[in-house]
């Protein structure tokens, strides 16, 4: 028997605290114009919003959710033109309460493959995988 992780639990929540962490290290770690900090923010908000959607099922349910902050992202980038620091709080926001708002909505593969519903998954907590 194997200890369930973060990443077959709940995979939505990992990647949308990633994107976070990203959206603040492009901030305050490394030295990049507005236009470019747009555009890696905008990308890996992308990445990690496929990324969830392929990790998680129902695929509506992250697909949306993340599309929907992939385009705030980009938005606020280039079409509010949001300082960098104002930029990335916006992303690392968005991305928080993304995944606090869908993580009991999303059922990750490996448990779908396995024939677990999200209701077994919330019961189950941290008991152990089988």
């Amino acid at each position: 028997m194997r200890k369930a992780n973060i990443l077959t639990l709940n995979p939505a929540v990992l990647l949308y605290v990633t994107n976070a962490l990203v959206a603040m290290a492009t901030a305050w770690g490394l030295s990049l114009t507005a236009t470019q900090q747009g555009a890696v923010d905008t990308i890996v908000t992308g990445v990690l919003a496929l990324a969830v959607a392929l990790a998680a099922r129902p695929v509506i349910v992250p697909a949306a959710g993340a599309a929907a902050v992939t385009v705030l992202t980009a938005f606020a980038a280039f079409g509010l033109h949001l300082p960098p620091d104002a930029l990335s709080a916006t992303v690392a926001v968005a991305s928080i309460a993304l995944g606090f708002l869908t993580h009991q909505s999303v059922t990750p593969v490996p448990a779908v493959q396995r024939g677990t519903t999200a209701e077994a998954l919330q019961l189950q907590g941290t008991a152990p995988v089988r």
